[in-house]
């Protein structure tokens, strides 16, 4: 059962609106937000750039997985709206961690508009370095292939952000909550 006390975790490919939706959302329900990668960065004193370039993608998802386990665990974000982090949900035991964290909503968008969103975004090179060999847009259509699944596996709400606002977004997952809790009830 989804309650309406309950934290809400937006997972989703870097890039789909995760911190600037959350943001409103927590806003519009008067909630503390938190996003995973900036808490994982404040904790460390490095952009999570730094860590992947000079301790490599496994320590990075130690570090994921720690900061994960502490917001879920603490009971100052057990209302809260999170942003948690877009490849959380690579290792099984995180996905087994949000899917009982409360409302799990995935923010989608295809790669030409992740894309664009990386490109325009002036922090992508520290805070979203390259994970892959590829060029840009061939790895995030490969990581979105790969991850699909996995988002899938524990989302109750699927909801591209393509072609609307970030206010736009907020409000859909208000007017979808309503569903998912009656949802979740029925089973």
């Amino acid at each position: 059962m989804i309650d309406p006390q309950s934290r809400i975790v937006l997972i989703g490919y870097r890039g789909t609106g995760k911190t600037t939706a959350g943001r409103l959302l927590a806003a519009q329900l008067h909630r503390e937000f938190v996003d995973a990668d900036e808490l994982l960065e404040q904790q460390l004193g490095r952009t999570i750039g730094d860590i992947f370039v000079n301790d490599g993608e496994e320590a990075f998802r130690d570090h994921e997985s720690d900061v994960l386990r502490k917001i879920l665990a603490d009971a100052a974000y057990a209302t809260a709206v999170v942003a948690a982090g877009g490849g959380a949900v690579i290792r099984p035991e995180n996905r087994v961690l949000l899917k009982s964290a409360g409302l799990i909503v995935h923010l989608t968008a295809d790669a030409a508009t992740i894309l664009e969103r990386l490109q325009g975004d002036p922090t992508t090179s520290d805070r979203r370095p390259q994970l892959t060999d590829l060029p840009a847009a061939d790895e995030i259509e490969e990581l979105l292939i790969l991850r699909q699944p996995w988002y899938a596996e524990i989302a109750a709400l699927n909801l591209t952000t393509v072609g609307r606002s970030p206010e736009q977004v907020a409000a859909r997952i208000l007017t979808e909550w309503p569903s998912l809790e009656a949802s979740a009830k029925a089973s």
